[in-house]
């Protein structure tokens, strides 16, 4: 089981990071991010080396896409990583320029106002990215589109784009995943072996790096809504053919107990269906913590081990519909500030002010979240 330490909120303020699709009205306070130096001359820059251009409602696209890059970087995955399809070159030698553009921020930042002029704010890369995905899911037997919505023309949920894209991209084979493992406990106290709970066509195990939490009613701490996940129960579950009342457990297991994965993303579900089929939004405030811990199994839950990762970014979504309102990520850089990513626009959490913002943003709105292994 999984236990999550629960930090004050002041710490909280240093922590939380967003990305989006339409203007926000916080001020654009372009800074540099992860390792970048604190050099006046290079703020203006900024927004150039790292903004998105959304093309028309692609602000879930844009969010997500930074949170994947702050999963990516800083690890030397490229000899794993897969170039096979057209998404996985497009998306990859998108990645590529944007770390480009990040490092002339610390060796040549002036260069980076030419660099954006070649592709303003990754406009081509974008649209390239967007049709070979759309041609991908063609190829696949679909008609182009996510769950019927076609990219650029409509909003989407972040969170099915997120699964669809790490998906075509096949990321979770870049780096270290997990597995997710259940197990059944009968009320005489019995336990049934451990079983993978999602298995590929050869029958081993799903890895991953993503892992959702249902929000229910009078839990409103992540660490609580994450534990009782973990923990269902369930009625006149059969087991050889006997109908039985059953506690079943989740674990994050392991193939290989020293390959711990270095950066893993909860998604809060807050889109539900109501009893009419309609989609509605919660927007309870959901306390969370700088830091969690997170307990690892083998795969027979015979080993353990609880390993401590810190929050890095958080992809945030504005509004009640789950197809309107307006997404942003917050992203924790290498200098241990944070900064909000709304499309084009860059911008600093310095204020006390603008931290207090970004703290009720994430509290209220959260939706994906990227926590990063923390070596001691």
């Amino acid at each position: 089981m999984m236990k999550l330490n629960i930090l004050t909120h002041s710490l909280l303020f240093s922590l939380l990071f967003l990305i989006g699709c339409s203007n926000s009205n916080q001020k654009n306070n372009t800074e540099q991010p992860a390792g970048i130096s604190n050099s006046e001359s290079n703020k203006i820059y900024l927004s150039e080396a790292l903004g998105t251009v959304n093309l028309g409602n692609t602000c879930f696209a844009n969010s997500v896409h930074k949170l994947i890059w702050e999963y990516l970087r800083n690890h030397k995955v490229n000899p794993s990583i897969k170039k096979n399809t057209d998404v996985q070159k497009s998306f990859y030698d998108f990645m590529a320029i944007m770390n480009r553009k990040n490092d002339l921020l610390n060796t040549n930042p002036s260069q980076v106002t030419f660099e954006n002029a070649k592709d303003p704010f990754y406009e081509y890369q974008l649209n390239t990215l967007f049709e070979n995905i759309k041609n991908e899911l063609k190829s696949q037997g679909g008609d182009g589109t996510i769950s019927g919505y076609s990219l650029k023309k409509d909003q989407m949920d972040a969170d099915e784009y997120f699964v669809k894209l790490i998906d075509l991209l096949d990321l979770n084979s870049v780096l270290p995943s997990l597995t997710i493992s259940t197990q059944i406990v009968l009320k005489s106290g019995r336990k049934l072996p451990a079983q993978a709970e999602s298995t590929k066509k050869d029958g081993s195990p799903n890895d991953i790096f993503y892992f959702r939490i249902n929000i229910q009613n009078k839990l409103h701490s992540f660490d609580q809504l994450l534990l009782n996940n973990l923990t269902t129960e369930i009625d006149d579950f059969r087991v050889e053919g006997v109908p039985h009342n059953i506690t079943k457990n989740t674990y994050f297991t392991l193939k290989d107990m020293n390959k711990i994965p270095d950066k893993f993303v909860f998604g809060l579900k807050r889109f539900t269906h109501d009893l009419n089929g309609k989609l509605s939004k919660n927007n309870d405030n959901i306390s969370l913590s700088k830091n969690i811990n997170i307990d690892f199994f083998s795969m027979n839950l015979s080993e353990k081990t609880s390993v401590s990762y810190e929050l890095n970014g958080v992809v945030v979504h504005y509004g009640n519909g789950l197809n309107g309102g307006h997404y942003v990520a917050y992203i924790m850089a290498d200098n241990n500030n944070w900064y909000k990513h709304n499309d084009t626009h860059i911008s600093l959490i310095e204020t006390d002010y603008e931290q207090l913002e970004m703290k009720n943003d994430i509290e209220n709105n959260g939706y994906l979240f990227l926590f990063s292994k923390i070596n001691n």
